[in-house]
């Protein structure tokens, strides 16, 4: 779900199907997260009337998704018998597929937010046709194991995307800009027979860390930020993935960091991207050489008040305090980054009691979830999916 366009979402709203959609989405996402339900438990927790949460169960049960099982008692032994229904995660799969700088990840996720198959390649060119050739192909043979069980493939490109027309609106790394995804990767998106949908790979990997950590989140809010070659932050504020006019939203490498009155302008990326970081301070991250304790003092002492400044300026704006900072320079560092960064946003609040917490990805592969994430709305969810 994306915050684009409010009239039109207003408008949305009250037709039949989109409600039958949401409907249908909320009660998903409550399987997700508790996997076991009953009817009854899903019309208090939903707020939904009892016909209409059964005809969203019905069609999760009709599709697989949930299967009934034998009736329980009533609370305390005491009232009327009903059916546990328990989510059946191996019912359908979705496959993910996170093009970057000069590596490719791919992988298969179940219904729970499971990888169940992940690989890594090095050294890819992505403006290289034989070799995204060569990905498409490894990902068909990932694919062929589970059968038609799999309902698509979840792209995360990096730059802007709309998602909506599959259009990549801008792409360094890619080259190019308002060029549809299936013409810009033309060797990859002709060998894959099943639907494909694409999104800016740090929204999925956003995504993917909600769908990863349902069952213990306090809120459907997150500031996701990625560091590597460039830096990118995916919002999600109350369970929407916030886009932007231009689907650009979380442009947070082009954080403007100078004054107004300042004789040249500068952004973050200018200061704490791989790049960046190496020519300022001379350490590094591209390599997979272990830190030392006094790069890593380092580092933590260089990256922490440009760090700071953006995170709680944007954490403020929008009112959201669970924060992810992902990517190879965080990874490196280790928990002293993410220690420093608490101890000095939170110094910079002027809230009391309002306490950000930062902390890294609760799984490896991200964005590859966020891209089955992609895959399952768009089918066992929608009114023209394959799941249908």
């Amino acid at each position: 779900n994306y915050l684009k366009n409010e009239s039109v979402v207003k408008m949305l709203k009250y037709a039949p199907d989109y409600l039958k959609i949401e409907n249908r989405k909320k009660i998903f996402d409550l399987f997700v997260k508790e996997k076991e339900l009953s009817r009854a438990e899903i019309v208090r927790r939903t707020d939904m009337s009892f016909p209409t949460a059964s005809k969203a169960v019905d069609y999760l049960i009709s599709r697989n998704i949930v299967i009934e099982n034998d009736l329980i008692p009533g609370k305390g032994g005491l009232g009327r018998k009903s059916r546990l229904l328990h989510f059946n995660t191996k019912s359908y799969y979705g496959a993910g597929v996170i093009f970057e700088g000069n590596f490719v990840e791919y992988g298969i996720v179940n219904l729970a937010g499971e990888l169940v198959e992940f690989r890594i390649d090095d050294g890819i060119d992505i403006k290289d046709h034989d070799t995204i050739g060569k990905v498409a192909d490894e990902l068909n043979t990932m694919i062929s194991k589970y059968g038609d069980k799999i309902l698509g493939v979840g792209v995360g490109l990096p730059g802007a995307v709309d998602p909506n027309k599959k259009i990549i609106l801008n792409s360094n790394l890619i080259g190019v800009t308002d060029v549809p995804f299936e013409e810009a990767m033309s060797p990859f998106a002709d060998k894959i027979k099943l639907p494909i949908y694409v999104d800016n790979d740090v929204n999925l990997a956003c995504g993917g860390e909600m769908y990863a950590t349902a069952a213990v989140r306090e809120n459907d809010s997150l500031i996701y930020i990625y560091m590597g070659t460039g830096i990118g932050a995916g919002i999600c504020v109350d369970g929407q993935m916030l886009m932007g006019c231009t689907y650009r939203g979380g442009e947070f490498e082009n954080s403007i960091i100078s004054p107004i009155n300042a004789d040249h302008k500068e952004i973050l990326g200018q200061k704490i991207t791989l790049e960046a970081i190496k020519e300022h301070i001379g350490i590094d991250f591209s390599k997979e050489n272990k830190l030392t304790d006094k790069e890593v003092d380092k580092a933590v002492n260089y990256l922490v008040p440009y760090l700071s400044v953006a995170i709680a300026n944007m954490s403020l704006f929008i009112d959201i305090n669970d924060i992810v900072i992902a990517g190879v320079i965080p990874s490196q560092i280790g928990q002293k980054l993410y220690d420093g960064l608490n101890n000095s946003v939170n110094g910079l609040h002027p809230y009391d009691g309002w306490k950000v917490n930062i902390k890294g990805p609760s799984e490896e592969g991200n964005a590859l979830i966020g891209g089955a994430s992609l895959v399952f709305e768009n089918t066992i969810l929608s009114e023209n999916g394959k799941a249908n």
